[in-house]
């Protein structure tokens, strides 16, 4: 029991960082004709092309300079679409919060490997009809390390 309580501090501490996402293109596919409420009134759908950016996020990262290290990512943002997003009276600005947890595995001393596990919400936060959106899905990407004198 020993062993526990000396490990348990080591899991609760991470190093906790600042994240900023901006993404130039999200695509929504979306019902083409749509009630006050998002429901579909045909089987058509579109895409309603948009932008997205996350100026509040905070990264906590386990395991510091290790080869491979989990993580917990949390955003907040904004969305805005071409055309109104999920319902004819829904709006074009959508608020956002994205999560996502895995695990950061080293390639080599520049770069990196990241896979996880995501979850998004998109919504106008009940301004019109909010259908909302909530989606589920792998997350991954290639993190580089720009050189420096000492690893953050």
């Amino acid at each position: 029991m020993g062993r526990v309580w000396k490990t348990l501090p080591d899991l609760l501490h991470a190093r906790v960082s600042y994240v900023f996402e901006a993404l130039p293109l999200v695509l929504i596919r979306q019902p083409v004709v749509t009630d006050i409420y998002g429901d579909a009134l045909t089987p058509a759908r579109k895409l309603n092309p948009g932008i997205e950016i996350a100026p509040l996020g905070f990264r906590w990262q386990w395991r510091d300079r290790k080869a491979i290290r989990p993580y917990w990512v949390v955003k907040l943002g904004e969305s805005v679409f071409l055309e109104k997003a999920l319902a004819i009276d829904a709006s074009y600005e959508n608020f956002m919060i994205n999560s996502a947890a895995g695990i950061q595995a080293r390639i080599n001393h520049k770069a990196d490997l990241r896979l996880g596990y995501a979850f998004q919400h998109v919504s106008n936060a009940y301004s019109n009809a909010d259908p909302g959106l909530d989606t589920l899905g792998i997350s991954f990407g290639i993190v580089y390390h720009f050189p420096s004198s000492s690893r953050w």
